[in-house]
């Protein structure tokens, strides 16, 4: 009887331990997933963003041949390289580098390399990168882009025929408040006249996902210098000038013209806004806030037009077209060129398009003299080259 006892007691120690086995055995195997799983998702983000990296080294490939061919090939040139750039730029073939003689290319995809020593090759070899597909747009349908609120951006009006509008488009949803909220709160027209007031920022800001209220400056010169900025633009009756478009929930405009030309010496400024229906709810629009401003015809690959957009209270994306009444939309001539590049990982690819902006304009057009903000002060100090540096004066005293 004790024997039989002494067994029953040895079999449940037997179970426990089994059962304790098991259950360990299945929380090392539930960790072990976890780490596996954790495992992979890591190489493959590591992957991902090496294929990201190879993409952005076909963008800085195309941005070294779109910077030589603005330098060697401005003014219509048609020496043998010029022709062969300006082919592979217009092919719109993904061995648009190949073509240019600007990179060599292994079955068809540019191996990315760290450095061209031995020592790096095997590593090189094992991230495997390469960019497979890089395409130039230099003609690009708009002109697009972010800017801070206070701050200015200056886009060259140049076409590659004449135009005579341009559409200007503000507001996405990127620069909604409330991301969750695609509904705008929009004010009624405003008061004009001489004697308006605008909100403060914080009154204007507190009014979930209002757009920008934004300054829209166009400039033209016929010359090479800042002082051609005053002269007549084409004898074009409604010259260039400025507007403020304030956004507003209807009875604005969706076409509006420039009012007279103004120069320099000319009294006051400008002394009423410009209000611009805009959508309610961005759910189903790109932009909130939309104008067309005719501003006379301008002739085709003219470099001394320029649009400067000004956000004030919030930060803005933009979007700018060139149109003409009877012709439609136009391109932008090589204003901001748009580059498609696919990197490659091993076997994971990643494909990103950027906007490239280059300035080659002989005028030189600043984007402004003096900026304050608020009650602030402005203190100058001014140095001669020949002066040594002992008799400069660097401090600035304010009364």
């Amino acid at each position: 009887m004790k024997k039989k006892q002494q067994f029953r007691r040895g079999g449940v120690s037997m179970f426990l331990v089994a059962v304790s086995c098991a259950f360990v055995s299945l929380v090392v195997a539930s960790f072990m997933k976890i780490m596996i799983r954790d495992n992979q998702n890591a190489s493959n983000q590591d992957l991902s963003q090496s294929a990201y990296d190879s993409a952005q080294a076909g963008v800085e490939d195309a941005k070294r041949l779109l910077s030589k061919y603005n330098a060697s090939c401005s003014g219509g040139a048609t020496s043998p390289d010029c022709i062969k750039m300006a082919d592979a730029i217009n092919s719109g073939s993904c061995n648009t580098l190949v073509a240019a003689n600007l990179v060599t290319a292994t079955n068809g995809e540019v191996k990315i390399r760290t450095s061209k020593t031995s020592s790096t090759t095997s590593n090189d070899d094992q991230l495997d990168q390469a960019y497979t597909c890089v395409k130039i747009k230099r003609n690009t349908a708009d002109f697009i882009g972010g800017i801070n609120a206070g701050e200015s951006k200056m886009i060259p009006l140049n076409g590659t025929s004449s135009f005579n509008r341009v559409r200007i488009s503000w507001h996405s949803k990127k620069n909604l408040a409330n991301k969750n909220n695609p509904a705008i709160n929009l004010l009624e027209i405003p008061r004009l006249g001489n004697n308006y007031s605008l909100p403060s920022a914080k009154d204007w800001n507190n009014n979930t996902n209002r757009p920008a209220l934004l300054k829209a400056q166009f400039i033209g010169a016929s010359g090479n210098n800042l002082s051609e900025l005053d002269t007549p633009f084409f004898g074009d009756a409604n010259g260039l000038n400025e507007q403020l478009y304030y956004p507003v929930k209807d009875s604005g405009r969706r076409i509006t013209t420039l009012p007279a030309k103004r120069r320099t010496g000319d009294s006051g400024s400008t002394s009423d806004f410009t209000p611009v229906t805009c959508s309610q709810n961005l759910a189903t629009s790109i932009y909130a806030c939309e104008i067309i401003v005719n501003i006379g015809d301008i002739p085709a690959n003219l470099e001394k037009t320029y649009l400067r957009l000004t956000p004030f209270y919030t930060d803005t994306d933009f979007k700018v077209e060139l149109l003409h009444d009877r012709s439609g939309r136009i391109d932008f001539n090589g204003v901001q060129p748009k580059v498609d590049s696919t990197g490659r990982a091993n076997n994971k690819f990643r494909r990103v398009e950027s906007r490239l902006e280059y300035e080659t304009s002989s005028l030189s057009v600043p984007q402004f003299a003096l900026q304050m903000e608020g009650n602030a002060g402005v203190c100058k100090n001014f140095t001669v080259s020949q002066l040594n540096n002992k008799d400069v004066t660097t401090n600035c005293e304010i009364p």
